[in-house]
């Protein structure tokens, strides 16, 4: 189901202007059928391999586009977990973006204490994480969307972390992006 709903065009490049003017006319969430991937150029940052972006995944290059119908369907998962909790929210992607923002903002007191933990502890991105490599996810979750960010908003700190994979918790520990111990 996960390549059905993602569709990659390769030579698709997005402009500035048209990632700024996307929130005044994007659909709603539950009116997407697929997220196309586009490529946006003037985004640098190495540390995210794609990005939701009110109903296009975006990318830095051509050659991630392509990797991206290649790899096991995980990173693609992970986008369209976050295509259905926006679903789940009011069926708005602002309304997705403004709690998005407000978890990451009441994550700001333990950024010190825990690398990337802004990002990482955010209850969205933990319910991603936490389903993107099982393939039949997407086909189990009802008309409201993906909503155990909600059980996982309401956790302490702590319970965040041992929420998450073992290969994201410890990547250190010399564990692949599935869990299996590399040798």
């Amino acid at each position: 189901m996960a390549l059905s709903l993602i569709q990659v065009s390769f030579s698709m490049k997005i402009t500035l202007l048209s990632v700024l003017l996307r929130p005044f006319y994007h659909p709603r969430p539950r009116k997407l059928d697929k997220m196309p991937v586009r490529v946006f150029s003037l985004w640098h940052t190495r540390k995210y391999a794609a990005l939701t972006y009110f109903g296009l995944i975006l990318v830095h290059d051509e050659a991630t586009a392509a990797s991206l119908s290649r790899q096991s369907d995980a990173l693609c998962r992970h986008e369209l977990i976050h295509l259905r909790q926006a679903q789940s929210t009011c069926n708005s992607w602002l309304i997705f973006y403004l709690r998005y923002g407000y978890y990451s903002l009441r994550l700001l007191p333990v950024r010190h204490h825990i690398r990337h933990a802004v990002y990482l502890l955010n209850p969205f991105e933990i319910e991603a994480y936490l389903h993107m490599y099982d393939a039949g996810y997407l086909d189990r979750l009802g008309q409201e969307g993906a909503t155990e960010w909600r059980r996982i908003a309401a956790m302490g700190y702590r319970e965040r972390i041992a929420c998450l994979p073992d290969w994201l918790r410890n990547p250190a520990e010399g564990h692949d992006r599935e869990g299996e111990r590399k040798d």
